[in-house]
């Protein structure tokens, strides 16, 4: 079940939200890729907060991309505004931040992520960083950034440069853990039923460590995030 809200920035640009709240004290953010809404494909980012919510992981929270030139500023916005809510959001004024992103999206939290005391978490997925300057600020910036970073690739993508997961893993000096990944007959957009199934259950497998313990999700174990009627909003 989730709550929508909305963040007015200007009077041509308002960015939708929409919350799994829970008293756990801790918030996940999810950045989708360029043009990405804040449902996703068949409902897909509306499941998964929905199953992080049951589980009682953390609450959810979704925005979308949908102004990709302005990326940077978009994770900084929400960002904040669940710093400012955090307590209707997650039952604490004190919240822990971790970051989801999915190609710009990806690039956009590793951009901005280390700026953030609170932000201790960041899972980038087919992380996009061929924007002006991106390269150079990452260099500049990401040694600061001090929380758990993982990296995950799609064997198939070819939008990312080939360089990309390397290129982070040198500037990701200073962080508690760094893990890598790259999963087997993907692309760029995670398409297809085994790559929505594994993508169902990257957050709490990174998240919560289980990566210490098990294999990686190969598909067998999943929920089914591709279903366009599973969508409870608390009015």
């Amino acid at each position: 079940m989730f709550k929508s809200d909305q963040i007015q920035l200007h009077d041509w640009w308002h960015i939708g939200v929409g919350y799994h709240p829970t008293n756990t004290g801790k918030i996940i953010i999810n950045i989708p890729g360029a043009g990405g809404s804040i449902e996703g494909y068949l409902n897909k980012y509306v499941n998964l907060g929905n199953y992080i919510q049951e589980k009682d992981i953390a609450s959810f929270v979704r925005i979308p991309n949908d102004r990709p030139q302005e990326y940077e500023l978009t994770v900084r916005t929400i960002i904040n505004y669940c710093l400012d809510n955090s307590k209707s959001i997650c039952g604490s004024n004190t919240p822990e931040i971790w970051l989801v992103g999915l190609s710009a999206g990806a690039g956009a939290i590793i951009l901005t992520g280390w700026e953030y005391p609170e932000v201790t978490k960041i899972l980038a997925i087919n992380p996009f960083l061929e924007v002006k300057g991106g390269r150079d600020k990452i260099q500049k910036n990401l040694p600061m950034y001090e929380g758990e970073l993982y990296l995950v690739k799609g064997e198939e993508d070819e939008v990312i440069a080939s360089d990309t997961i390397d290129f982070l893993s040198k500037y990701a000096s200073s962080v508690k853990e760094l893990q890598t990944y790259v999963i087997p007959n993907c692309d760029h957009q995670l398409r297809g039923e085994n790559n929505a199934r594994i993508l169902s259950q990257l957050p709490e497998y990174f998240f919560l460590g289980k990566y210490k313990t098990e294999e990686f999700p190969n598909g067998k174990k999943w929920i089914n995030l591709l279903d366009e009627d599973n969508r409870t909003e608390i009015v």
